[in-house]
């Protein structure tokens, strides 16, 4: 499979990794980026106002650091007009990769291009006993937006989380101005928590918001 990155600049931003299957790790050297895990793709057909079309879901490789990476920094601009440092988020992406207890990326593939992603990390709740998967990182390209893609990936790890011993339940922040993003998560069954997120980020992670 293909991946796209839509005039993505790669800024160079990839380095070599080699696998530590016995703790699920990559361990970082210096150099390019080789490292990759074996794709897992759920065929998914999508019906349209005129054609039915197939999109494919998929785990995230280290082959798509570069294009994870566009697409977060496209998510920051145009949903907070907020202009992220690209090498910070590479680096972020890659630690994600590097440790599948941090959560995993899915991508969105139509016609071997990579059109939407969606990021879950984990929670643990003591209240319920169990871990809380955590939806973020959730990007559709423009070119694609209005065509179910999201509504694919949502369904995807849904069903995943269900599946999952351990997993109680979804949940994810919103903007309070995104009334579009609000009402898409309620028409997928999601309700609002009744909390406000309160943050004290250092002083070395504002240089991203």
């Amino acid at each position: 499979m293909t991946s796209q990155a839509f005039s993505a600049n790669r800024d160079n931003c990839q380095y070599l990794y080699h696998r530590d299957d016995h703790h699920d790790r990559c361990i970082p050297h210096n150099g390019r980026c080789a490292a990759s895990t074996p794709e897992r793709s759920v065929p998914v057909t999508l019906f349209g106002n005129d054609s039915m079309s197939e999109l494919t879901l998929r785990e995230a490789t280290f082959a798509d650091v570069d294009l994870i990476t566009d697409f977060n920094c496209r998510l920051a601009e145009e949903s907070e007009g907020k202009l992220l440092d690209r090498q910070t988020v590479c680096e972020g992406v890659k630690g994600l990769l590097c440790d599948s207890s941090r959560g995993r990326y899915f991508l969105a593939v139509r016609n071997g291009q990579v059109v939407g992603q969606l990021m879950h990390t984990r929670e643990w709740s003591d209240w319920r006993n169990g871990d809380i998967w955590w939806l973020q990182s959730v990007y559709v390209h423009s070119d694609f937006r209005g065509q179910g893609v999201f509504r694919a990936l949502f369904q995807h790890i849904e069903r995943m989380a269900r599946e999952t011993s351990g997993v109680v339940g979804l949940r994810l922040y919103v903007e309070h101005e995104n009334h579009t993003a609000q009402a898409v998560y309620k028409k997928l069954g999601m309700s609002e928590g009744g909390y406000r997120v309160m943050e004290l980020m250092h002083e070395s992670a504002n240089r991203n918001g």
